[in-house]
């Protein structure tokens, strides 16, 4: 495993033991950024895979705006969170 690779799996690991509330206000606080550097994007992918596997609803969300035009991520990041804290609120895993 390289250093990267397994930069990532700890970055996974932390992330999958924190609320979604937190996860979905540090995805929001990265996309508010005006440009994010490398490892930004990645922090920000990593999230985004974190709260889809966990909220099915999410992941219909990345879905719809994966199978449009993906230029703009500020809808995506918009509808992945609403849907995540919604899910989360309703008593699904948070």
């Amino acid at each position: 495993m390289t250093t990267r690779e397994e930069g990532i799996a700890r970055m996974t690991a932390f992330a999958v033991r924190q609320p979604t509330a937190t996860l979905c206000g540090s995805l929001l606080m990265l996309e508010a950024k005006p440009k994010l550097d490398e490892a930004e994007r990645l922090t920000r992918s990593v999230l985004i895979e974190v709260i889809c596997n966990r909220h099915p609803e999410a992941n219909a969300a990345f879905d719809a705006w994966a199978a449009g035009p993906t230029w703009m991520t500020a809808p995506a990041i918009e509808a992945i969170t609403t849907a995540a804290l919604a899910a989360a609120k309703g008593g699904r895993r948070t």
